[in-house]
């Protein structure tokens, strides 16, 4: 059973997440400890994730608190990107470990696996839910339920209906969650889904069965036009040919199917979404965003040390992957704060679209003005404390 976060603790989870907010190098537990004051409590570094606080709810209030601050009104798009990622972790007493396969190399290796959907809005990428994978020998000794990853997403589909943000939902994921359950998942609550079908999907085009990687490579050259995306999309590097279909999905889901390749490659892309009055440049262009939880991971991982946690206990390495995510909020929070309060915004709010390593130098700064007047206000030579501030700002 899980427990709730007393005020101290919160203020120690407040204080961890601001850590791996602004520190460089490892974000490990034994790192962070190094730079945070040490408490008697028994809420301490050593022993906080250990404690089974509600991580996965914690992170919906501040996503939906987020979400509320965009004030997304009729006729913007919100999108909901699902998407996992591979943690390669060599500790041999690691619970939870399974063999994965690397998409980069084509190699396996032993790691831990997360589902994470990502909310996306006005430039904006919101940390929605994060889900770890287990696999199905280590639930069976242990005793857990097992959910299989396209499970996982469906759960995080099924979480945005209860957040009822008033707008069109459109939601993304690769050809690897393109099955059935999230079809419906979709559907059940009126979202718009997109998705990739892998090269040996089968389709029924005019009532024939088409093998999609065969027949994109056969009806680009010969029936594609070049398509005009959007203005975020319409750089010279987002010029496609493309050519759309009335189809069905195992012979009774009707589906927009869309052949596109991109100018000066050979690799032809297949999309398909439940939209069947969308155009291809319109089913193109909502794709192209679900490159921004591509970039939530890399940011994740290489700033804010999704990869640097060395916990044995999976639950607790459930809950440190919550505080990257929570430290990545509060960054995001960063930019949406210049919005002003609710109610009293313009007609077309503007959100900065700085990257995550602007605005954790954003934050080192606030941080470092904060520590200033704290060190004024107790300080008696003032002037020498200034010409050290001074120096410590150059550096």
């Amino acid at each position: 059973m899980k427990e709730k976060l007393t005020e101290t603790q919160f203020q120690h989870l407040r204080m961890i997440v601001l850590a791996i907010g602004i520190t460089y190098g490892r974000k490990s537990m034994g790192a962070l400890k190094e730079i945070l004051p040490f408490e008697s409590h028994h809420t301490n570094l050593c022993l906080f994730l250990r404690y089974n606080w509600e991580a996965d709810i914690l992170l919906d209030i501040v996503a939906r608190q987020q979400l509320d601050a965009l004030d997304l009104r009729k006729g913007e798009v919100l999108y909901l990107i699902i998407d996992d990622t591979k943690v390669r972790k060599r500790g041999k007493r690691m619970k939870a470990l399974h063999k994965v396969k690397d998409p980069a190399t084509g190699r396996y290796f032993f790691g831990h696996t997360f589902v994470a959907a990502t909310l996306y809005a006005k430039g904006v990428t919101i940390p929605f839910r994060l889900k770890t994978f287990l696999n199905a020998d280590w639930c069976r000794r242990e005793k857990r339920p097992y959910r299989k990853l396209t499970d996982l997403a469906v759960e995080c589909v099924d979480a945005l209906a209860d957040v009822s943000p008033g707008v069109e939902v459109v939601v993304l994921f690769d050809s690897y969650y393109a099955c059935d359950k999230m079809f419906d998942a979709c559907e059940r609550h009126g979202f718009i889904w997109g998705t990739t079908l892998a090269a040996n999907r089968n389709v029924f085009i005019d009532g024939r069965k088409r093998k999609v990687g065969k027949h994109g490579h056969w009806i680009v050259p010969r029936a594609g036009h070049r398509v005009k995306l959007g203005n975020e999309h319409s750089g010279s590097h987002r010029k496609f040919r493309a050519v759309a279909f009335d189809a069905t999905l195992r012979g009774y889901r009707p589906v927009r199917v869309v052949f596109s390749r991109r100018n000066g490659e050979k690799k032809v892309v297949t999309l398909a979404t439940n939209d069947r009055s969308a155009s291809a440049s319109r089913i193109i262009d909502r794709y192209l965003y679900r490159w921004s939880i591509e970039v939530f991971f890399k940011d994740a991982k290489q700033l804010l040390g999704l990869t640097h946690y060395q916990c044995l206990d999976i639950d607790a390495v459930t809950r440190y992957v919550h505080l990257v995510a929570l430290a990545y909020a509060l960054l995001t929070h960063l930019r949406l704060r210049a919005t002003g309060e609710k109610g009293k915004r313009k007609k077309n709010v503007f959100v900065s679209r700085d990257t995550t390593r602007k605005r954790q130098a954003d934050l080192r700064n606030l941080v470092l003005e904060d520590s200033v007047k704290v060190l004024f206000s107790k300080a008696s030579h003032k002037k020498s404390l200034q010409n050290f501030v001074s120096l410590l700002k150059a550096a």
